[in-house]
């Protein structure tokens, strides 16, 4: 801005709300913000980004000013924002774990396998990442179990593609939970609601880990099994070798 760069400072603002919020703290804090936490951290962002966007668009940045609980009696009214201290060290780490969870991802892309197949390992070859938190998120980002390290490998990553039986109860359990929370929302179950899911296939097939991580994952309370030789009239979601017919809170 101080230089002028209208269209420059414009896309930067610009990507900094699509990627590094949105794509990125939003995506990953969903989990946390159910419970409350991180939504004044957000809260506080965006107050700082209607106040940096008031010069670009005035009217849309004083909607979500005043939306935001702006204290003053407009954001044009506001003070420019300060600079504030950060971690150079977090951010350029953060930095690698966000391309490093690109190429392992286009990986899976190239192998057809969805996100939520957990897969057994990510071989980098070359990282400056030591901290265990952001080692954590990139597994979490890649869905898998491990991150490795091996400076002989030719490419810059490689990506462990073969599903172990386990890796495939596990993947079909999170396909289920999916599909489950899906049907909660047409079913207008609140988060804290618990419910029993009406489902044929059959039980045997749906290992302990499995059962256990739908019954957390969905706040399931228990299945109404059909059985698998049950033909239903009324349509249903199938996942692999399951159908779930409905879903009804306790």
């Amino acid at each position: 801005m101080d230089a002028y760069d209208i269209v420059g400072a414009a896309r930067a603002l610009e990507d900094f709300v699509g990627n590094d919020i949105s794509r990125w703290y939003v995506r990953r804090s969903r989990d946390r913000m159910k419970v409350g936490e991180g939504i004044a951290t957000l809260q506080n962002v965006l107050l700082d980004v209607a106040r940096l966007a008031a010069p670009f668009v005035p009217f849309a940045s004083e909607t979500m000013y005043r939306a935001l609980g702006g204290k003053a009696e407009s954001v044009h009214l506001e003070k420019w924002p300060k600079k504030k201290l950060h971690s150079k060290k977090i951010i350029s780490d953060m930095e690698e774990v966000r391309k490093i969870a690109t190429q392992g991802l286009e990986l899976r892309a190239r192998a057809a396998i969805k996100v939520r197949q957990p897969l057994s390992a990510l071989t980098v070859k070359k990282t400056s990442l030591t901290d265990k938190g952001c080692l954590d998120i990139l597994k979490d980002e890649l869905n898998v179990k491990e991150i490795r390290f091996d400076k002989t490998i030719a490419e810059e990553v490689i990506l462990d593609t073969e599903l172990t039986p386990e890796l495939r109860e596990e993947g079909e359990a999170r396909d289920l939970v999916r599909a489950i929370q899906d049907m909660r929302k047409k079913a207008d179950c609140k988060p804290g609601d618990f419910i029993v899911v009406d489902i044929s296939g059959s039980e045997d097939t749906l290992g302990d880990f499995a059962k256990k991580e739908i019954m957390r994952g969905a706040r399931v309370k228990s299945f109404h099994w059909h059985g698998a030789s049950k033909t239903e009239t009324k349509q249903g979601v199938t996942v692999g070798k399951f159908t779930i017919y409905a879903v009804r809170k306790v």
